[in-house]
């Protein structure tokens, strides 16, 4: 018996469960063989295997999961593929299993009191909760302060745009995986002092959740500048103990034993993860000090105020000569878009494109523009939504005061920037959506919030917990944004001189992680060389062969 234990992606199920399938078949007779699907098998990869003929082949179970606690925050669905499924192929499953899942976490906790919606298929979502909470006869107390519902349609420029935050940075740079990334393992130990070198250096996983690495979950939400000065205290605090520890004479017995448990401390607690982060920013940082990355962000964070960059087509013409990273253009043209209401002279810059990297592209830029973000440039404006400049104004999203020394808001994610999504959160806490609802009704999507906000902004339990619900998936820098605020929440709590103090504690739960890497790379998905059956089975038999 084989048994196959996989997401239901087709792209995992066509390039590693296939070639194992017919290689073993070629080897053995009569194996059965089966796919376990975590957390549950889709409506795509059931079509393609009936489609080829494959649901004889194998027995099909599901191992079904719903959310899946990332870290201590922060609950999700874990959909790789959640926008494409959702945006593109309009898809709702993960949306319907999202739903499942709030309600049971009803039924433990209680039914939310105050929600806040904003969105077309935020108002799908709730509508759902609403005919499951029916289903299940569901009936408790109160208990969940609120739940903040937000449509990634909402903000879909927080979604292409640069994190600055640590945490977001090293997704851009390795790739976060369940909150693990792989590294070589020069970056987690010290490998200079082995006698015989490896040909190959041996690559690790590291983990990076609270669960695992508490060193770590104090530095993963903050600007990578932060880091860097927080690394280099902690550093500077442990070399000045071990100065100490060498001058043991001088000092009292009571001073060295203290001195002692904090390098014992040190050496089990500290000195690998301080290891590894150091690594780890150096490679982030000797990364985006190029000047060619610096070039990018400067335009990019013209773009985020509403402004449009000098000689920006000057720009892509020299960047798409020079063919460089293809996704990166794309991405800084649908800012562009999104943020000017068009582009200028789109057509000209889409066909200098397929020309340089291949007529392929068209199903790349057919997503693109089916989503509304890559159009040619109009200036007939309608008078009914807001455009994104007067969103920056009303909101106050650009922080002109911003100091990187002096962390006070949300801005910092992005230097200087508050993404839409977390200042809708920030407002919502604050229970000042009613004053601003002039401003959320003319964001494309349906609101729902309540006209009685005096409980979110003042609660009177010890701890308020509020969930926010991205639908479509959230971003690390939203995440970031987040922490950020729960740190706050925490720290006033604290020092408050109250009897009875308060808190909010927020949860994010979502359908899955976001970056513009899944984004993209899940674009013009039916141009892919794909295998036919007759190619797997003589790749099967010829391994080697390419």
């Amino acid at each position: 018996m084989v048994i196959f234990i996989i997401q239901p992606d087709r792209d995992v199920f066509q390039y590693s469960v296939l070639e194992s399938y017919f290689f073993i078949s070629s080897m053995y007779t009569n194996v059965e063989t089966n796919i376990i699907f975590v957390p549950g098998e889709t409506y795509e990869i059931i079509e393609y295997m009936m489609n080829n003929d494959l649901t004889k082949k194998f027995k099909i179970s599901n191992f079904n999961v719903d959310l899946l606690p990332i870290d201590n925050d922060l609950l999700s669905l874990e959909r790789e593929n959640c926008f494409k499924e959702i945006y593109i192929d309009k898809n709702l499953t993960s949306i319907s299993d999202l739903a499942n899942a709030f309600v049971k976490l009803e039924t433990c906790f209680g039914k939310v009191k105050y929600k806040y919606i904003k969105g077309d298929l935020s108002k799908t979502f709730e509508n759902l909760v609403l005919e499951k909470e029916k289903e299940n006869n569901l009936k408790t107390n109160d208990e969940i302060l609120g739940m903040i519902v937000l449509d990634r349609s909402v903000d879909f420029i927080t979604a292409l745009t640069t994190n600055y935050t640590y945490e977001g940075l090293i997704d851009d740079f390795f790739g976060i995986n369940f909150g693990t990334i792989k590294l070589k393992e020069s970056f987690v130990k010290d490998i200079s002092k082995q006698v015989k070198k490896k040909p190959e250096e041996k690559i690790v996983t590291y983990g990076l959740t609270s669960f695992v690495n508490n060193f770590y979950s104090q530095i993963g939400y903050m600007h990578y500048l932060d880091v860097n000065q927080y690394l280099l205290r902690i550093t500077d605090y442990y070399q000045k103990i071990a100065t100490k520890d060498k001058e043991k004479a001088k000092i009292s017995l009571e001073d060295l034993e203290k001195t002692s448990n904090e390098l014992k401390t040190y050496m089990i607690e500290v000195k690998e993860p301080l290891f590894a982060n150091k690594n780890i920013l150096y490679h982030i940082i000797t990364n985006i000090s190029d000047s060619k990355y610096i070039e990018y962000m400067r335009n990019e964070q013209i773009l985020l105020t509403g402004e449009l960059p000098t000689n920006l087509h000057l720009y892509y013409e020299d960047y798409i000569s020079d063919k460089r990273d293809l996704n990166k253009i794309l991405k800084l043209m649908v800012i562009e878009s999104l943020t000017q209401d068009g582009i200028k002279n789109y057509n000209d810059i889409k066909r200098d494109i397929l020309n340089i990297y291949g007529y392929q592209n068209i199903f790349v830029f057919r997503d693109l523009e089916r989503l509304g973000w890559l159009k040619e440039k109009t200036y007939i404006k309608n008078i009914m939504e807001m455009n994104y400049e007067q969103l920056c104004e009303k909101l106050q999203l650009v922080n002109m005061n911003y100091n990187e020394k002096k962390v006070e808001d949300c801005s910092f994610v992005m230097s200087g920037f508050c993404p839409i999504s977390l200042k809708l959160i920030e407002k919502a806490v604050e229970g000042k959506w009613t004053k601003i609802q002039d401003i959320i009704k003319k964001m494309p999507g349906e609101t729902t919030f309540p006209f009685d906000e005096t409980e979110i902004a003042k609660p009177n339990k010890e701890v308020n917990t509020i969930f926010l619900v991205f639908i479509g998936g959230v971003t690390y820098t939203e995440i970031g944004g987040v922490r950020f605020l729960n740190r706050k929440f925490k720290e006033a709590y604290e020092k408050s001189a109250s009897k009875k103090p308060t808190r909010t504690q927020l949860i994010i739960i979502t359908t899955g992680i976001l970056s513009t890497k899944k984004i993209f790379n899940n674009l013009g998905k039916e141009f892919k060389n794909v295998y036919s059956m007759k190619q797997f089975y003589d790749q099967s038999q010829n391994p080697k062969k390419k």
